[in-house]
């Protein structure tokens, strides 16, 4: 029913009474001209976008009370139910992202009047009027949305408006804008600053049409792949030309820019293809996608959970993502920390099992073989010292 509705133009709202988030179309650029399309059309974020978010998608997310794992709703396994919960989520995350705010509609509730369904909306078609006396009415495409039915999740608050969150595309709009515009200035230098690969001095003093005419006699003769030999009047110098200076410094300038992107993302610029540190040479996935998961995407796991756990479960109850899923060890090591972990009775068995990624039950070939009845009527059994008068029971010697 929200469908088929124009979209408010731009200024439909303004900031200090209204709410438009940032917009996906080119239509209302930002301060320095960046927009949400030209952002995530930047290899270095659009990389960023898809690690923060595809770690998120690849996390199950669980009912906690306490400590204890609840069995899973169905709202959990599939929060949308027009898309799966690995896309759900990932949308929900670039949104928070991007435009500092996620959004999504209450579509269905149970017998208990808890939600059972929820519809992604995108941020950049959602509009919020804040009124003085601070109620918020959302709007999905011009249409009014029901009170109370939609859950909003922010990053951080803009402090003109604290209703709203603010995304890396508002916030660092004049960092982003510069990135881009480096791009730019980099297609200018390779289409419009072409560089002739040498340059060749002659003896005398030819004409323009004899050189010319050179040129083109020489183009005929060893244009492309040819290693032919040639033979030059004496005097005749040739010099090869490279890029000048200024624009050779477009790969340094490159390299700066993957830091500010991977900055503006709270990312290591090695997880965007930046400088990496000798430090990184040689270190396991494990660390590394623990430092990723602590740094990056553990604060917007918290918030995601908080904000859901509020509006999607009772009180008591709380939206976990499985972290453990994206912290997997090769199974080398896995199984090595498991084994030692079961020895010291810190997990069961089929926990351990679980953990690998096997079924908790153990298979019928590696479960204890039963003792044959003739083999273990000619076995005497163990003398109990607490029942065997023979045995000293302080010594522990007859």
């Amino acid at each position: 029913m929200l469908d088929g509705v124009a979209v408010p133009g731009p200024g439909a709202t303004q900031p200090w009474n209204g709410v438009v988030w940032p917009p996906a179309d080119s239509n209302w650029a930002l301060d320095g001209g960046m927009t949400a399309a030209r952002l995530k059309a930047i290899p270095a974020i659009g990389r960023g976008l898809s690690l923060i978010g595809g770690m998120a998608m690849q996390m199950p997310m669980d009912a906690m009370r306490g400590d204890v794992k609840l069995p899973q709703p169905r709202l959990l396994a599939q929060p949308d139910l027009d898309a799966d919960r690995a896309w759900f989520v990932g949308q929900q995350v670039e949104d928070y992202l991007v435009h500092g705010n996620a959004v999504h509609l209450v579509t269905a509730r149970d017998a208990t009047g808890w939600p059972a369904a929820v519809k992604h909306l995108p941020c950049a078609l959602v509009d919020l009027l804040v009124a003085s006396d601070g109620t918020r009415t959302y709007s999905y495409r011009g249409v009014e949305l029901p009170q109370g039915q939609v859950v909003h999740v922010r990053r951080g608050a803009d402090p003109l408006v604290p209703e709203r969150g603010m995304g890396i595309l508002e916030q660092y709009s004049r960092s982003l804008a510069r990135i881009d515009k480096q791009g730019q200035y980099e297609e200018s230098v390779l289409d419009g600053a072409a560089i002739p690969s040498a340059v060749v001095t002659v003896v005398g003093k030819p004409s323009q049409a004899e050189m010319d005419d050179a040129s083109e006699r020489w183009m005929e003769r060893f244009a492309g792949p040819q290693r032919r030999p040639v033979f030059l009047p004496s005097g005749t110098e040739v010099k090869p030309l490279s890029w000048s200076p200024s624009d050779s410094q477009l790969v340094e300038a490159r390299q700066l820019s993957l830091v500010d992107a991977a900055n503006v993302m709270n990312l290591d610029s090695f997880w965007v293809g930046g400088s990496i540190s000798s430090g990184l040479t040689y270190r396991s996935p494990g660390p590394m996608w623990l430092n990723l998961l602590r740094q990056t995407l553990a604060p917007i796991l918290e918030q995601l959970e908080l904000t859901w756990s509020l509006g999607w479960l009772p009180h008591g109850q709380r939206v976990r993502f499985a972290r453990d899923v994206v912290l997997a060890e090769d199974k080398a090591t896995a199984t090595s920390w498991i084994g030692h972990a079961i020895d010291k009775g810190l997990i069961s068995q089929s926990e351990g099992r679980v953990a690998l990624g096997y079924s908790a039950e153990l298979p019928a070939e590696l479960k204890p073989k039963p003792v044959p009845p003739q083999l273990a009527a000619t076995v005497e059994p163990e003398p109990d010292p607490a029942t065997d008068p023979i045995i000293d029971q302080n010594e522990g010697t007859e």
